[in-house]
């Protein structure tokens, strides 16, 4: 039986909010303001930043647009209003707006998570280098997601609707109409998928690493008398691939905070689809606050965890002038930094590829058969060399 006295029946009109409310949405109000200012920040580096620049690199930048577009939005059109006057400023149709730019860029920013494990997972296991066709075309598929995604009610008349906490306007999860269950199940793929996708790909890195720090531990053993070409070459190729190694990892961090922030949200949604009702505003606030702290933490994850990111930071602030922080970025002088330990290693050489070494005309023979005296393309060259100079390992 439907309960008219649902959150999503109510005229946003007649609606209050309690002190206790006006503080969640003042907390909702600095995640989003926080959220705009550190993705603005981050647009700030790539634009002023060329280092920073290249096709992988651009998917963060789409990232940061997405996520500065949402806080920006939330902050000074939504959360800060209702916070002062204590009521929904916007009223009906306002929502109506407030709903689509909620799933629209929130649809987005997950799909584009998504897509930066793929491309994780490229480098390493694959051993394929996005170009920045590949880049555009993944950033033009994550908004058009989110635009279809956003659209979806009113493809079936319906309507987005103000959710159980009485804070914003998302999707009717609760719905049981055809254009309900459609908004419904879409939202739980776009949830969903990325993190199916990051537990699959995750296991076949890590399988990877394991298997290429056993090889460079037998490398390693046999370096003092290593005299062929292809021996050398292959201690070049790992020597190389120490930087993936420690992106892998570090994109790892993202997707464990993802999946902390994000996981209430699926709940939500199944416990509202099976119960064909709007049902808890507590968990309903803690699962949007979950997917807004998100878009909170990617500037500061990607600030702290990436050495290519907090030495352009420092030089941004000026903060490379002083010698604590001209430390913390002193692994390389581009502000990439090689693998402290040199068997923490990942290659992507694991499924049978391998890098042309800089400077040398033959390609090393692996396990898979490769033949000697085959001239490295101008790409493999390129690729290894950025890789080379970007890791700084002695």
């Amino acid at each position: 039986m439907i309960d008219y006295s649902e959150a999503r029946f109510l005229d946003i009109t007649t609606v209050t909010y309690t002190p206790l409310q006006r503080l969640v949405i003042a907390v909702f109000f600095i995640v989003n303001f926080g959220g705009m200012l550190g993705n603005g920040f981050m647009i700030y580096l790539f634009l002023k930043d060329r280092k920073l620049q290249s096709p992988a690199t651009y998917l963060v930048l789409n990232l940061a647009l997405i996520d500065f577009c949402l806080g920006l939005l939330n902050s000074l059109f939504i959360f800060g209003p209702n916070m002062f006057t204590g009521h929904y400023t916007l009223g009906f149709n306002g929502g109506q707006l407030n709903g689509y730019v909620e799933v629209m860029f929130c649809g987005a920013s997950l799909i584009n998570l998504g897509i930066l494990g793929l491309d994780r997972w490229l480098v390493i296991v694959r051993n394929y280098r996005i170009t920045t066709r590949d880049s555009l075309l993944l950033s033009l598929f994550a908004w058009t997601w989110g635009i279809i995604l956003a659209s979806i009610p009113y493809w079936f008349h319906n309507l987005h609707v103000l959710e159980a906490s009485q804070l914003y306007f998302a999707g009717d999860w609760s719905n049981r109409s055809p254009g309900g269950l459609v908004m419904t199940l879409g939202c739980l793929l776009t949830v969903s998928a990325p993190l199916i996708w990051f537990s699959f790909s995750y296991a076949q890195i890590l399988t990877v690493i394991r298997k290429n720090n056993r090889e460079w531990a037998s490398l390693q053993k046999r370096k003092g008398n290593v005299v062929g070409t292809s021996d050398h070459a292959r201690v070049q190729e790992m020597k190389a691939a120490q930087l993936e190694a420690a992106l892998a990892k570090r994109s790892a961090i993202v997707v464990g905070v993802f999946v902390a922030n994000w996981l209430i949200y699926d709940i939500n949604f199944l416990l509202e689809l099976f119960t064909a009702r709007q049902f808890s505003p507590i968990l309903d606030a803690l699962a949007m606050l979950g997917g807004h702290f998100n878009s909170f933490m990617n500037p500061i994850l990607f600030i702290i965890l990436d050495p290519r990111f907090k030495a352009a930071a420092f030089r941004s602030l000026g903060l490379d002038k002083f010698t604590f922080f001209k430390n913390q970025t002193s692994g390389s002088k581009d502000g990439s930094s090689g693998t402290a330990n040199p068997r923490a290693s990942v290659a992507a050489s694991g499924s049978g590829t391998n890098h042309t070494v800089v400077g040398k005309p033959t390609v090393p023979p692996s396990s898979s058969g490769r033949r000697e005296g085959m001239k490295p393309s101008g790409r493999q060259v390129e690729t290894v060399k950025s890789m080379e100079i970007g890791s700084q390992i002695p």
